[in-house]
């Protein structure tokens, strides 16, 4: 079965990096650069997973997994970070993010985590 994971990230470079390893390994991948455009039509797609940024300018990671939440989608997400720290993983928890993925992290283990969550 393929699965559709949609990107969010507003740094190109990184957003199409991503895509390139999430396709080689068949993910249909579909990519946003800012979060209202993630955000229209999101309901109609509701996309099996959400690989988003954390800090982007005008909505922030967490309040898209909490707005995935509030529009009643199971849409699993991950959030990539460079800081991570213990109350910004507790805001991602709280928001119904699934899994804080802290750069720079090995490729491969986006690639298990994908498989895991929609295995």
């Amino acid at each position: 079965m393929t699965h559709a994971v949609e990107i969010l990230d507003d740094d190109a470079a990184f957003r199409e990096s991503l895509a390139f390893l999430l396709e080689a390994h068949g993910f249909v991948v579909t990519t946003h650069a800012d979060p209202s455009t993630f955000m229209q039509g999101v309901a109609d797609r509701a996309p099996d997973c959400l690989v988003c940024d954390i800090r982007m300018p005008g909505m922030s990671g967490v309040e898209v997994a909490r707005a995935l939440r509030a529009e009643g989608l199971n849409t699993r997400v991950i959030l990539i970070t460079g800081h991570a720290d213990p109350a910004l993983l507790e805001r991602a928890a709280e928001a119904g993010a699934t899994l804080v993925l802290e750069k720079p992290f090995p490729p491969q283990q986006l690639i298990d985590a994908l498989n895991r969550l929609l295995g």
